[in-house]
């Protein structure tokens, strides 16, 4: 399988765009506040940051 689940990645679809820019596409994993639209890697900096001023006012 590919990297992006493509089953046969080297078959092009008849019809279809050519997929550009993909090395600006990168993985990630972690955990995304959906309250402060922020990012953090690890889950220390998710604790961290839940315990943050602008999180509490985010939640009122």
């Amino acid at each position: 399988m590919g990297i992006l689940g493509d089953a046969h990645p080297e078959e092009e679809i008849p019809g279809a765009a050519k997929a550009k820019a993909l090395d600006i596409l990168v993985p990630k994993a972690g955990f995304f506040c959906q309250i402060c639209s922020l990012f953090y890697a690890d889950e220390p900096s998710m604790i961290n940051h839940c315990r943050t001023r602008l999180h509490r006012h985010n939640m009122e």
